[in-house]
């Protein structure tokens, strides 16, 4: 009986050997079981880094240039000076260009502008007749001109009324060319003297002078228009001679008007 459990023990203890040695044999093929465990759950819970890809930043598309159509600025003309209609008058008559001297009336071939022997009652009276500027006409500009036959020197001091009617009579002795209604405006004539003989010369810019009268209601185109050139120097005998047109019709004083309508 002893015999019998001592080889069952012997039995046992050889099965336990081998399978000892059969455990060490695979314990050496294979990591421990925890080593395995870990090293499989940091496998599954940390993901490969995967690197970033470098993006090299574009360039900002540049976009197309905008054409705008912007027109050239409006071209101012130059116009220059006003323009307008021009007309040119002188005397066509022989008592339409005078001297009043006192109360005398003298229209002859030696004519004068200034002061005569009575400085207070010296005129020079001028009459332009058919002249055609129409009613309430835009008066541009008007200039009286004279003619100097001769050189002289001196003082000048005058003063232009205008007839302050629509349509200017003759001179005579029994209208003299002080006894006119004369227009408020006026030309001036005041300075030094220095002509030359065979010259024409402006007496006076007349233009607010022809304005009044052409704004008169009794005006019409073709009327007559009378200045009235009144000498100012106290001291008589300050004269300067002018064309005429009992020397040269020619040479006779002329107005010359820049109107529009």
């Amino acid at each position: 009986m002893q015999s019998k459990f001592s080889g069952f023990l012997t039995t046992l203890a050889l099965i336990l050997t081998i399978g000892l040695l059969t455990i060490q044999i695979l314990a050496s093929k294979f990591k421990p079981i925890n080593e395995w465990v870990a090293t499989r759950t940091y496998a599954e819970i940390t993901p490969t880094r995967t690197p970033r890809p470098v993006v090299t930043p574009r360039p900002t598309a540049t976009p197309e240039q905008m054409v705008v159509d912007i027109p050239n600025p409006t071209a101012v003309p130059n116009v220059g000076p006003v323009q307008g209609t021009l007309v040119s008058q002188q005397i066509k008559y022989q008592f339409d260009d005078v001297n009043q001297d006192g109360i005398k009336l003298r229209s002859e071939k030696q004519m004068w502008t200034g002061t005569g022997s009575v400085p207070a009652s010296s005129w020079l009276g001028l009459r332009f007749t058919g002249v055609p500027v129409s009613r309430f006409a835009k008066i541009i500009s008007a200039k009286l001109t004279v003619y100097a036959p001769t050189a002289q020197k001196g003082y000048l001091d005058a003063v232009v009324y205008g007839e302050a009617s629509g349509n200017c009579l003759s001179f005579s002795s029994n209208y003299l060319p002080s006894a006119r209604n004369l227009t408020k405006a006026v030309g001036k004539v005041s300075g030094d003297v220095n002509w030359r003989a065979g010259n024409w010369y402006q007496l006076s810019d007349v233009t607010s002078v022809i304005s009044e009268i052409v704004g008169n209601d009794g005006w019409r185109s073709g009327n007559s228009i009378g200045l009235m050139i009144k000498g100012l120097a106290a001291n008589p005998n300050n004269k300067f001679f002018i064309g005429n047109f009992d020397s040269d019709p020619n040479l006779s004083a002329k107005l010359t008007i820049n109107y529009s309508r």
